[in-house]
């Protein structure tokens, strides 16, 4: 019996000397779980200046061309997209030229359609979507199922159309989109936006980032602005911008249709996409975090090439219509030429970068204004004309 309980005690001892080491593993394991990740990638995938590029086809050859398509963009987003790490963003003039312009009644626009189905993340408008009146702006800015935002466009009510910025998480990484549209369109089309207000970007931006501080780790503007100012307005293209915001990670600019990869204007990276669907601009953000959160490591950009894409067959097949339609339109026919003079008189095609052909009386002005007058996508500028 005295030994019995002898083993007895000497057991509950070891059981509390196991218990107590065990507590003190167990606490010890809790305290050197991984904190999670210090290194992520955040991607932005851009595009802009699509000009109703929809189908692979050229209407007025009438034959294939695979140069870029939103149907052909929509597998090469689908190539590079990850849902939890990747933001899909354009930068405007979307819905015209390429006869995208005999859409505009539609309830939904098929450029517009074609953004919401490929899950594009951002949209702001370019100076071409006010070339058709402000109810057609406003519309085609209900119509976008993302974040349709011009930061610089007040109503004729003194309230901005949209909101002013988007905030998004990715990674745990905080992502602030700002998108300004030239200030120019007032001058394009003055009569459209007599009643709205567009504020220069520069004076927009300094008011925005005051609200803005401390609550983003990237900074991305989209703007439809391209590299150089225009007419003299400071602000309206990069380097007169950017020189007084270095707090930009990137810039996607747009407008110019010129190609850039990548260019440093004050120390932000801008990147500009060619145009008419041919090209999506990626940016892989490495972001490192520390104890005040995440930084910028590095950033890297390269251009995707649409042309290597073969188009969204699935996709192609609901757009049907839309090609009936326009090789409807584009199958009219608008005039007879006849006779044997020739539409330009001897010389004029000579010498200068204007050759005198362009803007002298002769037949191939007349044949050129009798078309253009009664073109319905010609029907719609009410000021200067812009270029791009």
């Amino acid at each position: 019996m005295v030994r019995s309980e002898y083993l007895k005690k000497k057991l509950k001892k070891i059981s509390t000397v196991i218990l107590v080491l065990l507590t003190v593993m167990l606490t010890g394991c809790k305290a050197e779980e991984p904190a999670g990740p210090k290194e992520t990638t955040i991607t932005i995938l851009a595009t802009s200046d699509l000009h109703g590029k929809l189908f692979p086809w050229d209407y007025v050859s009438d034959r294939e061309d695979r140069s870029g398509s939103m149907f052909q963009l929509a597998n090469a987003v689908k190539a590079n997209y990850a849902e939890d790490s990747t933001l899909l963003v354009d930068a405007g003039d979307t819905i015209q030229d390429n006869f995208a312009e005999i859409f505009l009644s539609d309830e939904v626009h098929p450029m517009m359609n074609m953004l919401n189905q490929i899950g594009y993340d951002v949209w702001t408008t370019g100076n071409h979507e006010y070339d058709f009146g402000m109810d057609v702006t406003e519309h085609l800015i209900r119509e976008f199922e993302g974040h349709a935002i011009v930061s610089n466009l007040y109503g004729p009510d003194g309230k901005r159309v949209t909101e002013p910025y988007a905030v998004f998480e990715k990674n745990d990484v905080r992502i602030v989109v700002l998108c300004m549209v030239t200030p120019n369109i007032v001058r394009w089309n003055p009569t459209y936006l007599a009643d709205y207000t567009v504020t220069n970007p520069i004076d927009e931006t300094r008011l925005l980032l005051k609200e803005l501080e401390g609550k983003y780790d990237i900074l991305l503007g989209v703007h439809h602005m391209g590299l150089n100012d225009e007419n003299e307005v400071e602000g309206s293209g990069m380097p007169s911008y950017l020189k007084y915001f270095p707090e930009y990670d990137a810039v996607i600019a747009a407008h110019e249709h010129t190609l850039v990869e990548k260019k440093e204007i004050n120390g932000v990276l801008v990147v500009e996409k060619s145009p008419f669907a041919s090209s999506l601009m990626k940016l892989d953000f490495t972001m490192k975090k520390g104890e005040d959160g995440w930084k910028k490591k590095d950033v890297t950009a390269k251009t995707v090439l649409v042309r290597e894409y073969e188009p969204n067959e699935a996709m192609m097949g609901k757009y049907q219509d839309c090609g009936r339609r326009i090789r409807e339109y584009t199958s009219k026919e608008i005039g007879t030429m006849y006779g044997d003079d020739p539409l330009v008189k001897e010389g004029m095609l000579n010498g200068t970068e204007f050759p005198s052909a362009m803007f002298e009386p002769s037949p191939l002005i007349t044949l050129y204004n009798t078309v253009y007058a009664g073109c319905f996508a010609c029907q719609t500028h009410q000021g200067e004309s812009s270029t791009e």
